[in-house]
């Protein structure tokens, strides 16, 4: 259900990158993600890959701000926000920070109960 909330989250920025590389190859989503980074055309970064400290973090969304600020959008398959997303997304903002991306806003995305197409 994680797998399926991230992929629908993707379609908030329709021309966004995604880093589909194999998860143990983090030397390789470094880079690309590095590289996408620097380039002014990306507006976002799905599975962007950041490592400081020993900790390596996927990225659901970092989408690109005005200036050089970014937002970290953490996608979650829940209804309501429980203490382990909050840890994971201080963790995240943690490690970006630590890593000088400067972040303009952080969010949470939830699945909405009473959304109806």
């Amino acid at each position: 259900m994680g797998i399926e909330a991230g992929i629908l989250a993707r379609r908030l920025i329709p021309d966004g990158v995604l880093i589909d590389c194999d998860f143990r190859d983090y030397q390789r989503v470094l880079d690309w993600t590095k590289s996408l980074m620097a380039d002014p055309a990306v507006p976002a970064i799905f599975e962007a890959g950041f490592a400081a400290d020993r900790v390596l973090i996927r990225v659901d969304i970092l989408e690109r701000m005005d200036g050089d600020k970014w937002r970290l959008c953490e996608v979650k398959s829940s209804t309501k926000v429980k203490d382990e997303h909050l840890i994971e997304v201080a963790l995240q903002v943690y490690v970006l920070q630590r890593c000088g991306v400067e972040l303009g806003d952080v969010q949470l995305v939830l699945i909405d109960p009473d959304y109806v197409r």
